[in-house]
């Protein structure tokens, strides 16, 4: 396994995204009061914060356990169109993919369709283990911040399971049809639970 350690560049695209990523999923309460921008905010930043840094994270992780570098990029286009997309709509609809985590393999070590699979459920997978858990802390306490980043959560994981490239789905999809469906259903039952 390479070793799990972060470029200053990787910093900061990942802090980049993540700003980025809070303010739009907090247009949507800021719009409606000036009175709700510091709760959005804070609400926002646990929540994405958490489930971004998460899938990205558990990405970087398993690549780096099938011993390919890997580093998180950030995608100009992608936080262009997130920051158009949320202004359009005021807050209602979000486009998510601000950067992702690209991997390289070596000569000896090229990366499988398998691994490339894997690779991509772990960020949907994280998202969906950090719903169950955030749930449970919602039926325990009923704190709504808990019950917001179980949704994020679980919006997330099922953004991210489209299956065409260049998202997580394309790529389990390609690997196992099963995994994919799995992993599918179980964001659509975390969906619906919620609603």
């Amino acid at each position: 396994m390479r070793e799990f350690r972060f470029s200053r560049e990787e910093i900061r695209d990942i802090l980049i995204a993540l700003v980025v990523l809070v303010f739009i999923f907090s247009l949507s309460n800021i719009i409606s009061g000036p009175r709700d921008i510091i709760t959005a905010l804070v609400a926002s930043f646990f929540a994405v914060g958490i489930g971004f840094i998460g899938h990205e994270l558990a990405h970087k992780y398993m690549a780096n356990r099938f011993g390919y570098f890997a580093e998180f990029r950030l995608w100009k286009e992608g936080i262009l169109m997130a920051i158009l997309f949320a202004a359009a709509t005021g807050g209602k609809f979000f486009f998510a993919a601000p950067g992702a985590v690209v991997f390289a393999g070596t000569f000896f070590r090229r990366p499988t369709k398998k691994s490339v699979g894997k690779i991509g459920l772990a960020g949907p997978a994280f998202n969906l283990a950090a719903m169950a858990v955030f749930f449970l802390l919602y039926m325990a306490t009923g704190m709504g911040l808990f019950r917001f980043s179980a949704v994020i959560n679980t919006w997330l994981a099922l953004f991210n399971m489209i299956p065409i490239h260049p998202l997580d789905g394309g790529k389990v999809f390609a690997w196992s049809k099963g995994a994919w469906a799995v992993t599918g259903i179980a964001g659509l039952a975390s969906l619906a639970l919620l609603l």
